[in-house]
């Protein structure tokens, strides 16, 4: 990838106007007359030029802003989920207190109550997740807050009995910073590293800038093929290929972006290869405790969550990442990671030149959010509430879909996790795919959603290696039911239907 040095110009600010005032000292003419224009390419290292945009992001910036736009593309969490509606802030240098209010400001007072009159509800000092801000704005510990990371500690050890005893838990500012943290620390410039086919694109382009070569896996309904992934690493030829993969990276519940999740056989299948061939197993699982309850399916008592890959791992060689971005708020950027205490300790330090810690803010709600639901038990009582409103959310986009999606161009499997719906495009039936290709066809089907105004997310952006050519029976629309509007669901299918029909140039 090219730096063009005028981008980044255009990146200062365009005029005086745009920054501080301040007096200006005055400049002799030869140094105008000899002033030459930067080039700052040549200043950047080697990672720097290697970064590029978020392809998601810059999918919402072109169209989401576009009248009547309906948006299946994006995964952001429902603020309904969001556990806080206001946040009292007191400034008694003002002598003010301010009510930051949140999804239903018709809940939230505009005239707060001073904070001496919370004092009923306040966490006694003497509980354990007993948090103020005296500590928790201060410099803290690397690994993140004691407290939390004690509260953590109980919860994966309740859901996944960890059959090792030399594991630990480090605090994250979410799940992009754990990967990220981790492959510095694991993987060095030239490493392979095993990925999903499709995956999410934050780990591909945390991969580039280090020098690390994806390893694509192909997908299926449950996630990575468990005999592709040992055929590959069984007739690995290092004189060819470089250095045999020591890495698998996976999203195993929930995938971003097909929805699959690993049933108990497939992830012991995995577990096994990774002792096979020496892996160590880098889990991005966020959406852990989103299952999806499809009573039609399940029947009316929701399914229990599958066993995590923690609970299986005998050897150390699983290091974990969950966040609270998909559970409580992604806005509060914090998370936690579990591996093994010797490559905790290497995160740690990390941490210590580079986040230093999250938030204390964060922190702090976060904290006192979790002492007030009462501990270990209020918490699995929320997550469960959680889950529940994603599993409607699905539902509804699985009956929108089942009713209006035209079964001769496209077909789905209802997501058992996660956040997303992945329609996949029968291209050997469309006209043009000998004149466009499969993402040629692709994109011609993504831009007629486009015209009937509705965003969805194409599978390209997901390609975990983009010199691979996409197949025809394997590219597909990434539909999110998290975000959109309830009520939207039914007309956004149908603008899907109607755009993919278009494309087709048939009639649903």
């Amino acid at each position: 990838m090219t730096i063009d040095p005028d981008q980044i110009n255009k990146a200062l600010p365009a005029s005086k106007a745009e920054l501080i005032s301040v007096d200006e000292p005055q400049h002799s003419t030869e140094l105008h007359a000899a002033a030459k224009k930067m080039d700052y390419s040549r200043f950047l290292s080697a990672e720097a030029v290697e970064r590029y945009p978020s392809p998601l992001k810059i999918l919402a910036l072109k169209y989401l802003g576009l009248p009547g736009m309906i948006n299946f593309g994006g995964g952001l969490p429902h603020p309904s989920t969001f556990p806080v509606n206001s946040l009292t802030l007191s400034f008694p240098y003002l002598q003010k207190n301010l009510i930051v209010p949140g999804y239903n400001p018709a809940q939230s007072s505009s005239s707060t109550p001073r904070p001496d009159e919370y004092a009923v509800d306040a966490i006694a000092k003497q509980d354990e997740l007993h948090v103020d801000l005296t500590n928790a704005l201060q410099y803290g510990q690397s690994c993140g807050s004691l407290q939390l990371i004690k509260f953590l500690k109980e919860h994966v050890q309740r859901e996944s009995n960890i059959p090792y005893e030399d594991w630990d838990l480090i605090i994250t500012t979410g799940n992009t910073d754990g990967m990220d943290n981790v492959l510095r620390n694991i993987a060095n410039r030239g490493d392979n590293i095993i990925v999903e086919e499709f995956a999410y694109p934050g780990t591909v382009a945390s991969m580039g800038p280090q020098g690390l070569n994806p390893v694509v896996i192909p997908l299926d309904d449950e996630g990575m093929i468990p005999s592709i992934l040992d055929e590959v690493l069984s007739t690995w030829d290092e004189s060819k290929r470089g250095r045999k993969p020591k890495v698998l990276t996976a999203v195993v519940t929930g995938q971003n972006p097909t929805g699959s999740t690993m049933g108990v056989k497939r992830r012991q299948d995995i577990y096994k290869l990774a002792q096979k061939h020496d892996l160590l197993i880098l889990l991005d699982d966020p959406y852990r405790a989103l299952q999806i309850h499809y009573p039609d399916i399940h029947g009316p008592t929701p399914p229990k969550r599958i066993p995590t890959f923690l609970s299986m791992d005998v050897d150390g060689r699983v290091i974990d990442l969950s966040s609270f971005s998909k559970i409580v708020a992604p806005g509060c950027r914090c998370g936690w990671l579990v591996g093994p205490a010797p490559l905790i300790q290497r995160l740690a330090l990390r941490n210590e030149v580079t986040i230093q810690g999250v938030s204390g803010f964060s922190v702090a709600a976060i904290t006192s959010f979790l002492a007030a639901l009462g501990g270990q038990e209020g918490w699995e009582t929320y997550l469960t509430s959680v889950a529940a409103t994603y599993s409607r959310r699905a539902n509804l986009m699985n009956s929108a879909f089942e009713k209006h999606l035209p079964k001769d161009f496209v077909h789905f499997t209802p997501p058992t996790g996660g956040m997303f719906f992945y329609i996949h495009i029968n291209a050997e039936k469309h006209p043009r795919l000998a004149e466009l290709g499969p993402e040629g066809v692709l994109e011609d089907v993504f831009q007629s959603c486009i015209k009937s105004r509705i965003v969805t997310a194409p599978s390209v952006l997901f390609k975990s290696d983009v010199a691979v050519p996409s197949r025809a029976d394997n590219i597909s629309l990434r539909c999110s039911f998290s975000f959109v509007n309830e009520t939207e669901v039914g007309e956004g299918a149908r603008r899907l239907a109607e755009g993919i029909t278009n494309s087709f140039n048939a009639s649903a």
